[in-house]
């Protein structure tokens, strides 16, 4: 999470080693999408954590 959005931020962040990028001010759908992009999903029939595809 930074606060800086100016143009080309991402691509440094990213380029530095992060595995994502938001920005202040933050907006809980944001937050909500990159822990769905970035958290394992539930197997729901054993139980068990799927790996992200």
């Amino acid at each position: 999470m930074t606060a800086e959005a100016m143009a080309g931020a991402r691509e440094r962040c990213l380029a530095s080693g992060m595995d994502d990028h938001i920005t202040k001010p933050v907006k809980l759908e944001d937050i909500f999408d990159a822990l769905q992009k970035w958290l394992p999903e539930k197997n729901p029939k054993d139980e068990t954590i799927a790996p992200v595809s």
